[in-house]
């Protein structure tokens, strides 16, 4: 009998985390404030010269490949004149669109 009072008064003894008990905070307020004052900063867009200058690329490509595909019929001149013109105008629809949105 003896054994089991040693064994329980080692029990009662023993330092058990309480459950119930509310753990130490990990963070603190300084924390939680710099990272709500992150998470509200502007964060930057995707970059818009990227965006025109993808759809251009594909659009000379594909131009320049029916050029390829034409390249000994007769309408393959007026194609080729017909994508300078285009590319050129293009251009400084991006020029201008850069301008605007220094603005």
């Amino acid at each position: 009998m003896s054994k089991i009072l040693k064994d329980i008064k080692k029990i009662l003894k023993s330092e058990e985390p309480d459950p119930w008990k509310e753990p130490d905070p990990e963070f603190t307020d300084e924390d939680i404030i710099k990272a709500v004052q992150e998470m509200n900063k502007p964060k930057p867009g995707f970059p818009w010269w990227k965006v025109e200058s993808g759809f251009i690329m594909l659009w000379m490509l594909g131009h320049f490949a029916l050029l390829y595909v034409m390249l000994g019929s007769p309408l393959s001149g007026g194609i080729f004149v017909y994508t300078l013109v285009s590319l050129y105008i293009s251009a400084k629809y991006v020029l201008i669109l850069r301008k605007v949105k220094q603005r």
